[in-house]
């Protein structure tokens, strides 16, 4: 079986935070195709750009270094990504910094009951 990448995008810039925006689903594809703050994207109006082009780059390395070499691997001094598995359940949370979580939201997984 093919290794599993378990990942939450936390990141969110100032004006996201002050209309009480958090990630949500595909909030990190700007991140992810280097597209950000383009003339139609509000994102970056409160400023914050300087930290969001390095979320974006480490991102981007990342999922490059995944479809080329086939292990998700950040920059020099980025945490390393383990794979998921169910004794570890390791989580990349992409924010200002990156950093591995073991068993995220334990207790959300636990109301699901012991299938997941």
């Amino acid at each position: 079986m093919a290794p599993v990448y378990l990942y939450r995008f936390d990141y969110s810039t100032p004006l996201l935070k002050l209309l009480l925006v958090r990630a949500a689903h595909a909030t990190e594809l700007p991140y992810v195709w280097g597209n950000l703050g383009g003339s139609q994207d509000p994102a970056l109006k409160l400023g914050d750009a300087k930290a969001a082009i390095a979320v974006s780059r480490r991102v981007r390395t990342r999922w490059i270094n995944f479809a080329t070499r086939g292990k998700p691997t950040g920059p020099d001094g980025e945490p390393d990504w383990p794979c998921y598995e169910e004794a570890h359940r390791a989580c990349l949370i992409i924010g200002r910094r990156d950093a591995v979580v073991h068993d995220v939201d334990a207790h959300i997984r636990a109301t699901w009951g012991s299938k997941w």
